[in-house]
């Protein structure tokens, strides 16, 4: 049986990769940033200089370029903000939100009533919560890269096909 320790361990080294998707989530969110600061000036320039000269294939590129780049903006700021609901009924004294919505001597009573057997379940579950949490990031993360630079191909294969 794995004791109350080394789930603690496993929980914290979950709770680790919740953070450093995050920190590369914020990290390729400024990327984002740069690049769409130093790219939508000129576009906007040459949008509107080649207005009325688009054809067919030219809109739908750069339309399509521009829909992707915009979902994947949707989908890194969606995998750092928080989602702060749970399914379970009972309160868990492990979840920090739980934890919030508790009064302290109800809190303190609870805690003091607790086996070992409910805190190592408590533990059991927040591990087996915050590894799906992990692993919906890091997908979302994963699609977000993707699209943004599929997004950027397609830009810039407009860009080369129709204007060089």
């Amino acid at each position: 049986m794995i004791d109350k320790e080394d789930l603690k361990n496993n929980l914290e080294m979950v709770q680790k990769w919740i953070g450093l998707v995050d920190q590369k989530v914020s990290i390729f969110l400024a990327f984002q940033g740069v690049v769409l600061t130093l790219l939508l000036p000129k576009m906007f320039l040459w949008i509107v200089k080649n207005l009325f000269n688009f054809d067919n294939k030219e809109l739908i590129l750069l339309v399509s370029g521009f829909v992707l780049i915009i979902f994947s903006l949707y989908k890194s700021i969606l995998t750092i903000l928080p989602k702060l609901s749970k399914s379970k009924k009972t309160k868990s004294i492990t979840y920090f939100k739980d934890i919030a919505d508790f009064k302290f001597e109800d809190f303190k009573k609870i805690l003091g009533g607790i086996n070992l057997t409910e805190y190592r379940n408590e533990l059991i579950e927040q591990i087996y919560l915050s590894s799906k949490i992990a692993t919906r990031k890091h997908y979302q993360f994963r699609d977000s890269v993707f699209i943004f630079f599929i997004g950027l191909f397609l830009l810039m294969l407009n860009y080369i096909l129709f204007y060089i």
